[in-house]
């Protein structure tokens, strides 16, 4: 059985949680871009990540940290895709 990794879609993991936390199970060759909104859609976090050369890569949003409890909408771009995906803060 073969399993196509870059059809795997980022994953924020665990959720809900206190740290934003994505996995992408990719071959990274570009930054990547990450962009957290508001449930409200106002712009909180924009922020740009180094790319990386590995099948499993993980990404610690450090800004993340300030923001308040509640859900977030957070927009992933990775490879030229991006990936919307929701946050729960706890």
């Amino acid at each position: 059985l073969a399993v196509n990794v870059s059809a795997i879609k980022p994953q924020i993991f665990p959720n809900p949680a206190t740290e934003l936390q994505i996995f992408a199970h990719s071959n990274v060759n570009q930054n990547c871009k990450v962009s957290v909104y508001s449930i409200e859609g106002k712009l909180l976090i924009d922020e740009s990540i180094a790319a990386y050369q590995n099948l499993n890569t993980y990404f610690k949003i450090g800004q993340a940290t300030s923001l308040n409890k509640g859900m977030y909408l957070v927009n992933f771009k990775i490879n030229y895709t991006t990936y919307q995906l929701k946050w729960v803060k706890m």
